[in-house]
Order: C-alpha cells, then structure tokens, then sequence
C-alpha cells in the first residue's frame, strides 16, 4: 500500500459544484495559513459536503471567529461525506452583504478543535466563491452571477491517508469439489479456439514453430470426466487427459498424424454427473 496525505493540489482539483448545481461562481480552496501558535497546520483529511436551501432558510448555524461564540443563522449546511457529521465553519461575509447566505467574493473556513480543552478552533481548509469568468477568462459583473440556491451541492475532496483504526481485511475461500453438481454443469463446456484457423494443412515443422503451437482447448470441464475427440464420420480420433478443467488437444490422433480441415465431435464423460457432445470446426 503507498499512504497519501492531503495537498492543496488535490483538494482544488477535485472540489467542485455537483454537475446539477446551478451557480456560476468559481470556486478556490486555501490551505490554513501558518500562525505563531501553530506553524504547521495540519491539513484535514476529509470530505465535506454543502448543501444550500432557499434564500431565507435556515438550515445551519456558522461561526463568525474561531472563538465559536459569536454565531449566525445560514441557508447551507456543512457535514462530513459518508457519516453525515455536522462540520463546524466560520462564514466570512462582507460587510455590504451580512445575510447568512454566500455572495460572491465570501468565503467559508472549515474549524475543528485540536484538543477538548481548546478555546479557539484550530482553521482548515478555505473555501472562497470568487466572481464567475466568460468563457475567455475574463471576470463577469456582479449582476451576471448566479449565487448557490435551493438543491446547489459544493463537495470539498481530500486524499486520506491511513489511519491507527483503519483495517484492511482480505478473505478468500478455498477451492473444493462441488459433490452436488449436476448435468447442468456441462452446458458451460467450451471449446476454445472455435473455429480454430490454420494457414494449411500442410504447415511446415519451421512455420509451425514460429506461428506458436497448434492446440484447442476445451475448458470448464469438470473435475473427473474423461474426453474423446470423434471426426465428423464417427471415427475415433483420440483421447485427452484433462488437467485443472481443461482438455488440451495437439490437433493429432492417437497415431500421431495431423488432422484435416472440417468438422469434429467431442464427448465428455464425467461419472455421476453426465454426458455431453459438442463440436467444433477446423478452417482454412
């Protein structure tokens, strides 16, 4: 296994509006920036969900400081993908557009305390909703922006690496005989390849050798069975030792010589399950 670990990177190329969401605005993630009392903020592996409701809804409570004291009443809601966990934030709004709703050029700022005992909430991940572009790149009016509204969902992705109460479980279950199978089992015989194509015939040994070998399977035969090959008049031909549910046949008979093109029956035998004829064809 090779541990990942969160990166700003992944996290703003993988965090997104939902394709049926209809906001227009952009949006970038931010790394907590370092402090003096924390120089190295962790970046927080995990996936978190927005989902905005209709303009004077309140559906979530945001923090307005990472004090978790002040707080105000919001139309979206933040949890955790996967257990549904309410994610604490703080909303930063300016000051011309104080609603509790997301306008362009605000931002929210994911908080969670790094110890019980904290009294302020360690910042994370940044989200900011910047103005929406034309398809040249260039920054559409204020007027022009459609705001997140009523079914809008922003998902922020993260990697996540392992953790101490992570576990990986592998089961396998052993190979054994099914004393129960029946004649049903049968009809899954194939021959492969079918119709096996030669160049001719009369291949010569060198030619042969740089083709590869000349083989027909037959395959999902059953544990115990016996196969026979029989050309298309009735004459037997040879018989073939299966191995692991599979019959291999040199296209010889039991005289060692090579067969001709046309067409041919094989029999399967297997004691206490049953019988079956198939066929198959050699071409030119």
């Amino acid at each position: 296994f090779n541990n990942v670990f969160p990166t700003q990177t992944y996290t703003q190329q993988n965090s997104r509006f939902s394709p049926t969401s209809r906001s227009n605005l952009r949006t970038a993630i931010q790394a907590p920036l370092p402090t003096t009392l924390i120089p190295n903020p962790p970046l927080w592996p995990i996936n978190v969900a927005i989902d905005f409701g209709e303009e004077n809804a309140v559906m979530d409570t945001a923090f307005i400081n990472n004090t978790g004291l002040f707080t105000r009443p919001v139309n979206f809601k933040l949890y955790e993908e996967g257990t549904n966990a309410n994610i604490n934030f703080i909303i930063n709004e300016l000051p011309q557009s104080i609603n509790g709703r997301i306008d362009v050029g605000e931002s929210i700022d994911l908080v969670f305390r790094n110890r019980p005992n904290d009294f302020r909430y360690t910042l994370s991940w940044k989200i900011l909703f910047n103005p929406p572009v034309d398809a040249n790149g260039n920054e559409l009016p204020t007027s022009q922006a459609v705001l997140p509204r009523a079914g809008d969902r922003f998902v922020l992705r993260t990697q996540k690496p392992f953790g101490e109460r992570d576990e990986y479980v592998l089961k396998v279950s052993a190979t054994k005989i099914n004393d129960e199978a029946d004649e049903s089992l049968l009809d899954e015989i194939t021959v492969v390849p079918n119709p096996y194509i030669a160049a001719t015939i009369t291949e010569s040994r060198p030619f042969l050798s740089g083709r590869g070998e000349r083989r027909i399977e037959i395959r999902k035969l059953p544990t115990t069975c016996r196969v026979r090959i029989f050309s298309a008049s009735g004459v037997f031909l040879r018989e073939l030792e299966p191995s692991k549910g599979v019959a291999v046949w040199d296209l010889k008979t039991m005289e060692g010589l090579e067969v001709s093109f046309g067409l041919y029956f094989f029999h399967v035998d297997a004691p206490g399950i049953g019988e079956k004829v198939g066929k198959f064809a050699i071409i030119n």
